[in-house]
């Protein structure tokens, strides 16, 4: 836990090596972890980059798996043996939005300077400008340019807590599981064609997922930006609205027709936009209540308002399903693990024409979620087909908004594959 390592890191820091092994560690921008393992497939890169692989068993006293080689202190840059790159880091620091910028700069970088191999600096603008360091300035501030190993003092009772951690961390890692959805029947374009906000449609379709497998409409956390303000970060946007669950209720009842339920996933996406859009001007519940609940904690002695010993904010306060978008071109996939030990944690991206999720969960039956969330977008792309129909008929709908798969991938080729 992170109150367990400042423990250990205060310790540490009290002799001199270790202190000074510390400054470098933190002043750097970023750690860069080159590991011995291969990652072949997208679900073993993103667990590699996520927490690491663990060799540990009852009988092994050292662990050699690549989890020993992190420090989530800092942003760390994961590259495999077999060249797959990934980023990962710890969230009270940045959120998603802010490192993708990151990295979508310098992926932006590596492609200019390609074209610019090819075509010329004249004609290819460039996207970073280079900064030039003279060597003495970089003496006088005491910053080293060749690798040197990091010297660490540690005592017998700093090696036992150590080991614990390692302990801890592999039994963690062993019951975490993680699985990625590339699904690939539409994306974007074919949502936005037929009237829907792309977000507010797959955030719709990971709670009737959730709703299906487990029976009841989970307290889904959406992290919604605020960037608008200054030093803002997030809101919590809550996507248990009451025409989302008309919606769940209705997606597997046989008595309801196509067309009403294309009706009510109508409703339920506006109902998801207009409260994301409300949290992104600051008009959310969250974070206005933890805000007022601190300055409470802070400024007086007395016990709190019964409003935070309430049920209801209680359950506000446990997000069985997190989730957050992150996509762009310059990410293959993004995920994160749940915030609650029966929850699930859901990382996508949703593309021009394909949809990724990365799901994790340590309770949840994921091989059962990946293959209901599938059907999900399946059986309403079904639907949307049958709506159209339905719509030509009664001659209210002239469009030809749902592509046929060989035109889609006409369309896409072979660019994102």
């Amino acid at each position: 836990s992170r109150s367990k390592w400042a423990k250990i890191r205060r310790k540490l820091s009290e002799i001199p090596a270790n202190k000074e092994s510390l400054e470098v560690i933190d002043t750097a921008l970023f750690v860069l972890c080159l590991d011995d393992i291969e990652t072949p497939s997208i679900t073993e890169c993103m667990r590699n980059t996520l927490h690491g692989t663990t060799s540990l068993t009852s009988s092994d006293d050292f662990e050699t798996g690549t989890c020993i080689s992190r420090w989530y202190d800092k942003m760390q840059l994961v590259v495999s043996a077999n060249g797959v790159a990934g980023v990962v880091w710890e969230h009270s620091k940045w959120d998603g939005h802010t490192v993708l910028r990151l990295f979508s700069d310098v992926m932006t970088d590596s492609f200019v300077k390609f074209a610019q191999s090819i075509s010329g600096k004249s004609k290819v603008k460039t996207h970073v400008q280079s900064i030039r360091v003279d060597p003495e300035d970089l003496e006088s501030l005491n910053i080293h340019l060749l690798p040197r190993k990091l010297k660490f003092d540690l005592n017998k009772k700093a090696k036992s807590e150590l080991k614990l951690c390692t302990t801890a961390i592999s039994k963690q890692i062993k019951s975490l599981q993680s699985l990625v959805l590339e699904y690939d029947a539409y994306g974007s374009t074919l949502i936005k064609s037929n009237g829907f906000s792309p977000d507010a449609f797959v955030q719709l379709a990971m709670i009737c997922t959730f709703y299906t497998v487990k029976g009841f409409l989970p307290n889904q956390y959406e992290a919604v930006m605020t960037k608008a303000f200054k030093n803002g970060r997030t809101e919590a946007g809550r996507a248990a609205t009451l025409p989302a669950l008309d919606w769940c209720r209705a997606f597997d009842n046989p008595d309801i027709g196509d067309e009403e339920k294309i009706e009510l996933l109508k409703v339920a996406t506006k109902a998801h936009s207009a409260m994301t859009r409300r949290c992104s001007k600051g008009e959310g519940v969250d974070r206005h209540l933890y805000g007022l609940k601190c300055l409470w904690q802070k400024q007086r002695e007395d016990k709190l308002p019964d409003l935070f010993d309430s049920p209801g904010y209680k359950k506000l306060g446990v997000s069985t399903m997190s989730t957050s978008n992150c996509g762009n071109p310059a990410l293959r996939c993004f995920g994160f693990g749940p915030v609650t030990e029966a929850g699930v944690g859901i990382g996508y991206m949703i593309r021009e024409y394909d949809i990724n999720f990365t799901i994790t969960s340590w309770e949840v039956n994921l091989e059962t979620f990946r293959e209901e969330l599938a059907g999900y977008l399946n059986q309403v792309l079904y639907l949307m087909k049958k709506y159209h129909e339905l719509q030509k008929v009664n001659g209210e709908d002239n469009s030809d908004s749902l592509p046929s798969k060989p035109k889609k991938r006409e369309l896409l080729g072979e660019t994102l594959r």
